[in-house]
């Protein structure tokens, strides 16, 4: 009886053995779902919707005031960011509720099918509620943009309308992902807030209600948080995978000189903007890695930051700081905040 070795087609062996399938890679320098080096970041594309003050209704329908599109090798998420008006005064920095669900093949997400949330979902939502808050609670002027202004038309004056605050949905949809989210849900309520428009208010004395005013002559006003409005301040999320792997090293000629032999050598590497399934696995910590999560902004202030894993390599986490921090100078840079980009792609990379 002889015995023959199996292979498997490539697409195969990904799914049988990620983690080995993933270090065959490394041995080689290379990453298994694209050409990036290891601590490189994906390519992204932001686009801004359009909202027109011609469409806004009354505040009980579906007032949309600002959108966004992320898209990424692999990832597209859109964000709209509904208005709605309340009674009860917004408090400790809340205003803002971000709603993450993930579309799955054609069951849709399993929120829009009556079904809990998933773990993922939940937490992606609580974590960018958690940053937004405190970004909100930083600057009292932050609070202010939750409070209703009535114009009077003939003096132009705007006066605040009592008991009344608005307060902002965010519908973040993961249409397709290869990797998490987070960082990306991240970005796309980030652009959406700052597309948002905030339309003029009248209250109606008679229904004791408060009325939109649409048309040209009511354009209404941006959005005016601090946090949009400087591009150094911009929170940038990066998230890394740090994993043991067992590479493959040839060694030098022995001594008859004629062949080089093949060892294994234990090395822990940093892997940026995780991608494909063989990547995940093998940076979960059912395999021994880890994740690290990090949110700075370009002037290097640390928002949040995570860690999940075994890993007590400290260099390890300080590289993934390093990198966390020199992209968000880099897409600060890129980014103007103060503008108003309609209808426009930005291209951003780390």
């Amino acid at each position: 009886m002889s015995i023959r070795p199996i292979q498997f087609p490539d697409e195969v062996f990904a799914r049988v053995c990620p983690d080995l399938y993933f270090e065959r890679h490394l041995s080689l320098g290379l990453r298994p779902h694209s050409l990036r080096k290891f601590d490189e970041f994906r390519q992204i594309k932001v686009k801004f919707g359009n909202t027109d003050s011609e469409n806004w209704q009354d505040y009980s329908s579906n007032l949309t005031l600002g959108t966004s599109s992320v898209r990424s090798d692999g990832i597209n998420i859109v964000c709209s960011v509904t208005g709605g008006i309340t009674e009860q005064e917004p408090v400790a920095g809340s205003g803002i509720y971000p709603n993450v669900e993930i579309l799955r093949g054609g069951v849709g997400a399993s929120s829009a099918n009556g079904g809990a949330p998933s773990e993922e979902e939940m937490v992606a939502s609580q974590g960018i509620c958690d940053i937004l808050r405190r970004l909100v609670n930083k600057e009292s002027h932050n609070k202010c943009q939750f409070e209703l202004f009535e114009k009077d038309l003939e003096t132009g004056k705007s006066t605040v309308i009592p008991n009344k605050w608005l307060i902002l949905n965010c519908h973040i949809n993961v249409l397709s992902r290869n990797g998490p989210i987070s960082d990306y849900a991240w970005i796309a309520v980030l652009e959406a807030l700052k597309d948002v428009t905030v339309p003029e208010f009248r209250y109606n004395y008679d229904t004791q209600q408060v009325e939109i005013m649409s048309g040209a002559a009511h354009p209404g006003q941006k959005l005016d948080f601090a946090f949009l409005n400087n591009k150094t301040q911009i929170p940038v999320a990066s998230s890394f995978g740090i994993l043991n792997a067992n590479l493959e090293v040839e060694d030098s000629e022995n001594e008859d000189g004629d062949e080089t032999e093949v060892t294994l050598e234990k090395t822990q590497v940093v892997i940026a903007d995780i991608q494909g399934e063989s990547e995940e696995v093998a940076t979960s910590t059912t395999h021994q890695g880890s994740r690290v999560s990090v949110m700075v902004s370009g002037d290097e202030k640390l928002s949040a930051f995570s860690f999940v894993g075994v890993t007590r390599d400290m260099n390890a986490i300080k590289q993934c700081l390093a990198l966390a921090k020199s992209r968000a100078q880099s897409i600060g840079a890129k980014v103007d905040s103060g503008d108003t980009l309609w209808s426009t792609e930005e291209t951003y990379r780390g």
